[in-house]
């Protein structure tokens, strides 16, 4: 049986060491009018130097009318290819090879990145925010299909070792493909993969008969919506793809239409590992003599060799899991597993790059797109005698780096474990958010290698600062619970969410969350459970957690985990007294409602724990305040505030 480890081919022309691969996922960053910048070549040098055997560059315009976002690379003239040779050869000097995809957004293209004009498509098409899209004349068609094979000319001549095609997630390839996309009645509407075929044969025609041709496909948009299925691709697309002269199928699935089908792309921490592995298993059945990568939220380490060695794929494929951990594929390979940052599944990434336009920022990794600055971390010039105080992420992260810079760090914590309010983010009963504590689990075993002491069960005072002479604190003392002022609100039937999520709360059949901070996913876990459970929002957004960025997670649980569960959702009413079984509310237009309830579960948000700080700000010589102790946020700026000061400290 292969193995994670053995060498691979695709085609004839490419050997790959082993069979991991990084897949193309746009970042946002390192690139300016179309050109490659420094930031760009260290970033995939270092996914190269991290032991993948094929590194894919994400998502480059092939046409200057299918430019998506924003400080997208593109390869459509050949002013381009010295700045992508030096990107690829980055990746060879690292002992990976290179592969480059190619792409045209279609529909998803933003006006102000074409030049103002409507996105193209084939056919005339509503967009989300408005307008239309315009539909291909037959001759820019043409053009197009001209423009896919240029672009794999110069992406040969730039030294890459294969092409990437974007023929999924809503792209102008996927959308000729899709009866939800192509409603046209010529030939490109009534045979929908002759686009996708005239592609492959442009690219053949202006590269090697052998050159590399990867297909990244969606195995299905999403069943319910008019749109195509698995079977169809199973049927149709792949065996016109394979007569068409495609050398390996990638294997994702999803597109941009509705947010299951966005949550199936970027799957979110609600979905479980491996969660698309299914879809290319069944193509490696049905089609065995061609490699098959699957992708999407491989972030368990033990997984990646059960896929290979059980045959449900040749290849895995790493996007948010190695902008975590670079260096994820060689630490797999080793079995170096509590060496490894994993993803947490946040979609931070995503997030800053798509929907901000923002560079990718990643929750757990500070010194994604920072290479040069972060990746070797570097004496400190005097080593320093450092408390911290608080063991969530960010008072970890801080002793971690510190402790490898050379300081004499010393970490405490007043509970009886480490992680902080992860370990309850983490806990939510029949509400899959488990990944989150992968950070936690990742900061903790570093602590013990690097022989960091950690005291447990400590309340930090003045009087103990003071008594130790350090000379740096850190305060890391994170939140306290926010507790509103309800008449009632001290009533025995209140609880707070934490002591839900303790374990430690005795819940009623009938409750009412009163919160839409924390709320949401608290009255989904209940409702789970059997609860009858009725969520008061004094807003009009259920989902507003500071902690909460991707957009997709928090469709999720307004638009389907919500109704779903059974779960009552009251907007814009606010809680105004608690008591004797009952919560009354009053909504905008000042009308009231009695909700007859056993429990009412506060989940309001949380405030700043800042009276340590304060207390210590003359005390100390150097004080540093970092994570929700200056500001309740997410794990994300817990971790680069502290991987910003323990470099500078």
């Amino acid at each position: 049986m292969p193995t994670l480890a053995d060498p691979i081919r695709i085609g004839e022309r490419l050997k790959l060491k082993n069979r991991i691969v990084t897949a193309p996922m746009y970042r946002c960053f390192g690139v300016e009018d179309g050109y490659v910048r420094q930031e760009y070549v260290d970033s995939y040098a270092a996914e190269a130097r991290g032991g993948a055997a094929l590194v894919c560059v994400a998502n480059t315009a092939v046409s200057e009318s299918g430019i998506a976002f924003r400080r997208l690379p593109r390869i459509d003239r050949d002013r381009y290819v010295a700045g992508l040779a030096d990107v690829a050869y980055a990746i060879h000097v690292a002992d990976a090879k290179a592969a480059i995809q190619l792409f045209h957004g279609g529909i998803i293209c933003r006006p102000e990145y074409i030049g103002g004009h409507p996105p193209v498509a084939p056919s005339e098409l509503p967009l989300p925010g408005g307008g239309k899209t315009r539909a291909l004349t037959d001759g820019e068609i043409e053009q197009i299909i001209e423009d896919f094979g240029q672009a794999a000319r110069r992406a040969m001549e730039a030294g890459y070792d294969a092409v990437n095609v974007h023929a999924c997630h809503g792209g102008l390839v996927h959308e000729f493909l899709s009866p939800l996309y192509n409603k046209r009645e010529d030939k490109w509407g009534m045979d929908k993969t002759l686009f996708a075929r005239r592609v492959i044969q442009a690219i053949r025609e202006h590269t090697h008969p052998d050159f590399p041709i990867i297909w990244r496909l969606s195995a299905e948009e999403y069943s319910g919506i008019e749109g195509y299925d698995f079977e169809y691709t199973l049927n149709t697309l792949i065996p016109a793809f394979l007569r068409a002269g495609v050398d390996c199928l990638d294997v994702s699935t999803g597109s941009v239409m509705n947010t299951t089908a966005l949550a199936y792309l970027d799957p979110p921490v609600y979905l479980r590992p491996g969660v698309l592995v299914d879809y290319a298993a069944e193509v490696k059945r049905r089609f065995p003599g061609v490699p098959v990568i699957t992708v999407g939220k491989l972030n368990d380490p033990r997984m990646l060799e059960d896929i290979v060695r059980e045959g449900k794929a040749d290849l895995v494929a790493l996007g948010r899991q190695v902008v975590a951990d670079p260096d994820y594929p060689r630490k797999v390979l080793r079995k170096q597993y509590s060496d490894i940052r994993r993803c947490v599944s946040c979609n931070s990434c995503l997030v800053t790059a798509f929907w901000q336009m923002q560079a990718v920022q990643c929750s757990v990794n500070p010194g994604y797109g920072r290479e040069r600055e972060y990746y070797e971390i570097r004496p400190a010039a005097r080593p320093k005698r450092i408390l911290v105080v608080g063991g969530g992420p960010a008072g970890m992260e801080f002793a971690r780096v510190a402790a490898l810079r050379g300081h004499e760090v010393t970490l405490y914590e007043k509970q009886d474990r480490l992680g902080g309010l992860v370990n309850l983010a983490s806990a939510f009963p029949h509400l899959r958010t488990r990944d989150l504590r992968n950070i936690v689990i990742y900061l903790r075993a570093q602590l013990e290698k690097l022989g960091v002491p950690v005291v447990l069960h400590h309340e930090v005072t003045p009087a103990f600062v003071a008594k130790q002479k350090p000379d740096v604190v850190v305060v890391a003392s994170g939140s306290r619970p926010n507790w509103p002022d309800i008449p009632g609100i001290l009533h025995p039937m209140v609880v707070h969410y934490e002591e839900y999520l303790r374990g430690g709360a005795t819940i009623g059949d009938r409750v009412a969350v009163i919160g839409g901070v924390e709320g949401a996913e608290v009255a989904v876990s209940l409702a789970l459970q059997g609860k009858d459970v009725y969520l008061i929002e004094k807003t009009g957004d259920a989902t507003k957690a500071p902690y909460m960025h991707d957009p997709v997670r928090r469709q999720l649980l307004v638009e389907e985990f919500i109704p779903k569960s059974g779960v009552k959702l009251r907007l814009h009413q606010k809680a105004i007294e608690i008591g004797d079984g009952k919560v009354t509310t009053i909504d905008r237009d000042s009308r009231r409602e009695v909700f007859a309830v056993d429990t009412a579960v506060v989940a309001c948000g949380r405030l700043p724990n800042e009276h340590l700080k304060e207390a210590l700000e003359d005390l100390v010589p150097e004080l540093y305040a970092i994570g929700d102790c200056r500001q309740p946020r997410s794990i994300r700026e817990a971790m680069h505030e502290a991987a910003h000061w323990a470099r500078y400290v």
